[in-house]
């Protein structure tokens, strides 16, 4: 099913998203202060994809695309956008690109995609529960 005019709309708060990911990764790194610990920024990749997982399976679903088909078609969007995101970062002062970055940005758009796509299918699965119910308990 192919977006219509009316389906569109959700689409914006991932673009959005998209756009403040992007801006994020891009800003130049600032010397001073304490060190970060090792590898606190791969935490920090993997709590900013998750929400754009989240966003894009609800994206999906109220777009009427299938659950399948919004897992396959994230997961080589976000392979594609993480490993160009991380590219593009070699050419920002103080920043280096990482393949590990790149990994821990997919793994987060994965769980959270997962945790909607579990969202989604539990509060199908207790309408169709409710509607059983309620035609088994008709008078």
């Amino acid at each position: 099913m192919m977006p219509g005019p009316r389906n569109i709309s959700p689409w914006r708060s991932v673009a959005l998203y998209t756009v403040l990911i992007i801006i994020g990764t891009h800003l130049p790194y600032m010397q001073g202060g304490p060190p970060p610990p090792v590898n606190a920024d791969k935490i920090i990749h993997f709590i900013g994809y998750a929400p754009l997982g989240a966003l894009v399976f609800r994206a999906g679903k109220i777009s009427g695309y299938r659950p399948l088909a919004i897992t396959l078609l994230g997961m080589v969007a976000v392979v594609l956008f993480a490993s160009l995101d991380e590219y593009t970062q070699g050419f920002v002062p103080g920043r280096n690109p990482s393949v590990l970055d790149a990994l821990a940005d997919i793994t987060g758009f994965a769980i959270g995609l997962f945790v909607m796509a579990m969202k989604y299918t539990l509060r199908g699965s207790k309408t169709a529960d409710n509607s059983d119910t309620e035609i088994h308990n008709a008078p």
